[in-house]
């Protein structure tokens, strides 16, 4: 006997056989489940009502020309049915759509440059984030190797791109460990190149190789761009501590001043770092936490709550990686693109990211191997529940 969850068969059937009878007994009763889930859908931003009553259009008449057809013909009917319906659920493009990874580390340039090339393919009007860590040990030929792998595969255009420092490509290599340093005492104004030799030399180059990508700076490692009219907001160290930043006072009054420019409670504010707050994420408090400013930055963030701070560095996979509502902003951990170390494991992961308006819509994907992920997409209603958080607040201290 052979066995599937409904039947029981006295000899081997062919598999193409087993889809037909599923297909003929069951097929009409999916379509119509299809068909009521559509119905039950509210138009958005997302799903468009014309988007809606097109595929009820495609499903209605499917369902007419399946009861029509042969026995044989009903499987592809259903199965192209199935796909208009999967197709649709990808949603309209968001009104701003992002790549987004971080920690490309010591990954060949060509896994690089195929998961460039995959963005490229996927949406190349997208932004291009790669948030900190372009490299394992931040040495020149390695910085090169990084920036010459993305000039040649660029995915989308220069002023559509934001690459960012990482700990990994401003602290010196692993051979001179003994230079690094997490202590606190060397946190200070006055240590002129931070807490190792390496840094000034090494934010030189990060400066040199990203200036397609960047505005002028004046020597500044911190810098913003509009896009479509959102505004991004790129924070970087300015010490070479071996594991968390550094951010000048200079720097945060900078930060105070950008998110003050041109904001609109009613549209996200993202603001990118490689460093993650302290007391979010899975492991944001290791690796020495975010560093000493980590209060003044939450504090100017609660002026802003429709921030939305993306960061990597903890090499979080798919599973522990997420996005939360804090009253200081949206959190966003990505995972690491290089080397994940819980959760789903390997290469390649990033968030493939739509803005619309009423949510963001943050879809797990396999830059390297092409695939979705969709069990741990993530959408979050807008506005985020920081900014209801605020709008009560002030509501309630009028009253």
């Amino acid at each position: 006997l052979y066995a599937d969850n409904l039947r029981l068969y006295t000899k081997a059937v062919d598999k193409d056989v087993v889809e037909m009878i599923y297909a003929v007994e069951g097929g009409e009763i999916e379509i119509d489940n299809i068909l009521a889930l559509v119905a039950d859908m509210k138009p958005s931003s997302r799903w468009p009502q014309d988007a809606i009553d097109q595929l009820t259009q495609t499903l209605t008449q499917g369902k007419e020309a399946f009861a029509a057809a042969e026995d044989a013909a009903k499987p592809a009917i259903l199965e192209e049915l199935r796909e208009a319906y999967q197709a649709f659920l990808q949603g309209a493009k968001g009104a701003l759509n992002m790549h987004l990874i971080s920690d490309v580390q010591a990954v060949t340039n060509a896994e690089f440059a195929t998961g460039l090339n995959d963005m490229k393919a996927l949406d190349p009007n997208a932004v291009f984030v790669s948030a900190g860590d372009l490299t394992s040990g931040g040495s020149a030929g390695e910085v090169d190797g990084y920036f010459n792998t993305y000039d040649n595969n660029m995915p989308v255009s220069a002023g559509n791109t934001f690459h960012l420092m990482g700990n990994h490509d401003y602290r010196g290599p692993s051979s001179n460990s003994g230079l690094w340093t997490n202590d606190v005492a060397l946190f200070d104004e006055t240590v002129a190149n931070g807490a190792t030799p390496y840094y000034a030399t090494r934010a030189a180059k990060y400066l040199s190789r990203n200036a397609p990508y960047m505005p002028e700076t004046n020597g500044k490692v911190y810098f913003d761009k509009w896009i479509n009219g959102y505004h991004f907001i790129v924070m970087n160290t300015e010490k070479g501590i071996k594991d968390a930043a550094w951010i000048s006072q200079e720097q945060i009054n900078w930060l105070g001043e950008k998110l003050a420019e041109g904001a609109d409670a009613e549209k996200p504010i993202f603001v990118i770092n490689h460093q993650q707050l302290e007391d979010t994420h899975w492991r944001s408090n290791c690796l020495a936490g975010f560093g000493l400013q980590d209060a003044q930055i939450k504090a100017l963030f609660r002026q802003y709550p429709q921030v939305v701070y993306i960061t990597g560095h903890i090499h979080n996979g798919f599973g522990y990686t997420d996005v939360q509502d804090r009253e200081f902003g949206l959190m966003v951990d990505l995972p690491s693109y290089q080397n994940t170390e819980n959760g789903v494991r390997g290469k390649g992961s990033g968030y493939y990211v739509s803005v619309y308006d009423e949510e963001i819509v943050f879809r797990a994907r396999n830059y390297l191997t092409g695939t979705w992920l969709p069990q741990y997409d993530v959408a979050v209603g807008f506005p985020t529940l920081p900014m209801l958080y605020q709008q009560v607040k002030a509501k309630d201290a009028a009253n």
